[in-house]
């Protein structure tokens, strides 16, 4: 192969079979990469060579490396990287950009890279608890100079002021601790390189680096890391040496910040830095135009791909290569580094295939990333004609069994779902290991193949022996039980930017409407359309003057949507006033709270150990005589099913109507259930005119008596309208109406899933099982969805039921519950 290389004469094939010479051809890069770890650790367990006999050489380094390292790792082989590494990317120099262009703007995203490096002085809560809140309100700028005001919960109303007192003076604190430094920077900034200069070096002391960098060695070296041990103490002097070279470089006048920044990162752009090898015996790779072997027993060159290895001349400039030829056969002198790097690749290849005394193992891939076909290199075709008898294998191979248990986890993963005698084997061997069998049971969580469960102790830590649960909870726990378990037991949440976004301003107008109801009752009805619209403006004012630190996210856009969302709030506020004004019921409560709390209407539900408790609190209770109805503004769209209550979804306003009229120290204990309507509160204008846009929905006592009483011409303008016969009697297909035993059976059915809920919680039954409703997706908005592992599965559906099937299957839960 050497001779053949090395002369321009193509010469006589070799006779027989060549073992010092093997080809593979791999399905992916990343079989290429397994196979070279693999094969060195089968040459060294088999046939007693060593980690330093062995060479890895890529033609794209950078392309293979962590491939090449992850692989190592996973065979547990050791390797050394011969790479460069721009210093950009490490800590410290991290530190002193990031610092830099924070002291000269205060940019958030500078700052916060800034502490992020773990060099600042900061811990990991310290930063945490800092971007949570300058997320929240998108402080930025001077903003970070000023102290905090604005509730550390977001846009929503302080409950009282020394409530807000303390995480607001933690907040301010850490605050002041990154201001300091960084505005001693910020003052030299604009003065002479050297003044720069060492008010870098100051801050870097001032903040601790050097002790916080000490200990991030050692604590690289303790995992074992001894490359990056070795690189974090090596930017030490990088940084000094590099600022040293701007002081000597540039000359001593004032430099205007940005232009500071410019020259430090152009200097820091032609910084590399790279690795020293750390152990005696372990693999080198490295890339053909950098690696200088010395005589390596056993080279493994990998992608060897058509345009890869060797490299096509670089296309580029005005002329084409072809057009040069022309205009330097004429005579111009232009130069011209295609022959010449034709001639630099193929000494790489006669370097890199010659370099080894023993063997030589080259691997190509077929496929790239997207599945398209690649091809092999010349030098391949080259070594088939020179050795024809070469060893040709391919990867990955089937037949080769795993030699590390995270190989052999791997290929168990990648082969779950078709198990046969490997898998069980591999299941098997890794059961008991301490590392592997947390893994092994979230595979089989994952993949479905046993239930999600908590121990019990767990879940009673969680949960609570007695369990409270609000109507939110209840309708998450029913629509996936993995997705209540990340809501309301590992109580993780999605942090939401303080704006009028959609969640904002459904909470302004749950809060203007609760104003205006509270304030004027019934007497809305006598206000003019004027009047109307002043009220909802003066309670918009009073709901926003409640919240702490509004005015900082103040801004003529918000403004604008303001009043957007009042003239909206105003048209429904109309709507509100029209209907009280021919209605009977009188609104009796407005955020009426229920719960477990001392002098609350409260209900609880026995279990075999313990108890669930209903909590929540109901946007509207109206009263009419003895009869109680239930009132929910909904500023999205909510329509109703009875087929979904029998599955636990849609029941929020329904658990509130049997708290009311059955919950113990309600004082609507004993009344008649009139009813639960939900009241659109869109966030869209909507034409007023039109009676039925903002007509409620819901289910209704079918009573005319009590239509009558919601409704007298029974329009169906503000509530559903009760269809009735010719001849009196009432239609069968009031899908919205229901009598009296229907409520009760609804009721019993609520006592039956209450306390289904409450024992599988006490079971710890998280099961990843989520519910589709007939209106509502359990996946869709979801913010765990990225978690849970599920994709492209389809979920349960709540099947389209009439009125006395459901009723039937009720019966038949509540029975078999019984």
């Amino acid at each position: 192969l050497e001779a053949g290389l090395a002369s321009d004469a193509l010469p006589e094939a070799s006779d027989g079979a060549t073992d010092g010479v093997t080809l593979c051809n791999a399905e992916t890069i990343y079989d290429e990469a397994d196979f070279a770890a693999a094969t060195i650790r089968r040459l060294v367990r088999e046939e007693g060579y060593r980690y330093r006999d062995f060479v890895i050489i890529a033609r794209d380094a950078d392309r293979y490396a962590a491939l090449i390292e992850d692989a190592c790792a996973r065979q547990d082989v050791p390797c050394f990287l011969d790479r460069r590494l721009p210093v950009d990317r490490l800590p410290l120099l991290m530190l002193a950009d990031a610092a830099l262009e924070a002291a000269a703007s205060f940019s958030t995203e500078a700052v916060l890279r800034c502490l992020k490096t773990g060099l600042a002085g900061f811990g990991a809560a310290q930063v945490h608890t800092l971007e949570n809140y300058v997320y929240l309100w998108n402080i930025d700028g001077r903003t970070w100079r000023e102290d905090w005001t604005m509730n550390p919960d977001g846009f929503q109303s302080a409950d009282a002021d020394a409530r807000l007192a303390a995480p607001l003076a933690d907040l301010n604190a850490l605050r002041r601790r990154v201001v300091a430094p960084l505005t001693a920077l910020g003052q030299a900034l604009g003065g002479s390189p050297k003044k720069v200069c060492t008010a870098i070096w100051r801050f870097v002391e001032t903040v601790g680096a050097a002790d916080a960098l000490r200990q991030m060695a050692d604590e690289m070296q303790a995992a074992g890391d001894p490359d990056g041990a070795d690189l974090q103490r090596r930017s030490w002097e990088v940084l000094t040496d590099l600022l040293d070279r701007l002081v000597v470089s540039l000359d001593d006048v004032e430099t205007p910040p940005r232009r500071f920044l410019e020259l430090w990162r152009l200097a820091l752009s032609f910084i590399t830095v790279g690795s020293l090898p750390q152990m005696l015996d372990e693999v080198t790779f490295g890339a053909a135009d950098r690696i200088r072997p010395s005589r390596p027993k056993i080279a493994v060159v990998v992608g060897l791909n058509q345009g890869v290895f060797p490299q096509p001349a670089p296309a580029g400039g005005l002329l084409a290569r072809q057009e040069r030829a022309q205009l330097i056969a004429l005579g111009l002198s232009l130069p011209d580094r295609t022959v010449q790097t034709a001639l630099d690749e193929n000494l790489l290849v006669y370097t890199s295939l010659c370099c080894p005394s023993e063997r030589l193992i080259l691997t190509y891939c077929r496929t790239d990333a997207a599945g398209n076909a690649l091809s092999p290199s010349p030098v391949v075709e080259t070594v088939r004609a020179f050795l024809p008898g070469c060893r040709e294998v391919t990867a990955p191979a089937a037949a080769d069994l795993p030699e590390t248990k995270a190989v052999a986890f791997a290929r168990l993963a990648a082969g779950w779902r078709t198990p046969d005698v490997l898998t069980a084997s591999l299941r098997e061997s890794l059961a008991d290991d301490p590392v592997y069998a947390g893994r092994l049971r979230a595979l089989e969580n994952l993949s479905g193949q046993r239930p999600d469960v908590l121990s019990r102790a767990a879940a009673t830590r969680l949960f609570g022996r007695d369990v409270t649960v609000s109507a939110s909870r209840f309708d998450k726990f029913y629509k996936c039980r993995f997705s209540y378990f990340c809501a309301y037991g590992l109580r993780a949440k999605t942090l939401q930017p303080a704006s009028l976004d959609v969640l904002q301003r459904g909470t302004l107008v749950h809060a203007v409407l609760e104003t205006l109801v509270r304030q004027y009752g019934k007497g809305l009805g006598d206000l003019t359309d004027d009047a109307v619209a002043a009220a909802v403006d003066a309670a918009a004012d009073a709901y926003l003057a409640s919240i702490p630190g509004v005015a900082q996210i103040e801004t003529p856009r918000f403004r604008f949507l303001l009043r957007e969302i009042c003239k909206t709030i105003a048209d429904i506020a109309k709507h509100l006033a029209a209907e009280f004004r021919q209605t009977a019921f009188e609104p009796s409560r407005c955020e009426w709270k229920i719960g477990p709390d001392e002098g609350l209407p409260s209900v609880t539900v026995p279990l075999a150990d313990g108890c669930v408790r209903l909590r929540g609190s109901v946007d509207r209770v109206d009263t009419c005589g003895d009869y109680v109805r239930v009132i929910d503004y909904k500023t999205n769209s909510k329509a109703f099913d009875l087929a979904d209550t029998l599955y636990g979804q849609n029941l929020q306003m329904l658990l509130y109507l049997y708290a009311a009229v059955r919950g113990s120290a309600s004082e609507f204990a004993g009344a008649q259930p009139a009813g639960v309507l939900y009241m659109p509160a869109k966030r869209e204008r909507v034409d007023v005119d039109d009676g039925h846009a903002l007509r409620m929905n819901g289910v209704l006592l079918c009573d005319p008596a009590v239509v009558e009483a919601m409704e007298p011409e029974n329009a169906g303008e503000f509530v559903p309208k009760l269809k009735i016969n010719k001849d009196g009697a009432l239609a069968k297909n009031n899908d919205s109406f229901l009598d009296a035993q229907d409520f009760e059976a609804i009721f019993r059915h609520i006592e039956h899933l209450l306390a289904e809920m409450g024992e599988a919680l006490h079971a710890g039954d998280i099961a990843i099982d989520p519910l589709d409703g007939l209106h509502s997706k359990g996946c869709d908005y979801c913010e765990f969805a990225g978690v849970c592992g599920r994709e492209n599965e389809r979920a349960r559906q709540v099947p389209k039921l009439a009125p006395s099937e459901v009723f039937r299957k009720m019966k038949e839960a509540d029975d078999h519950a019984v």
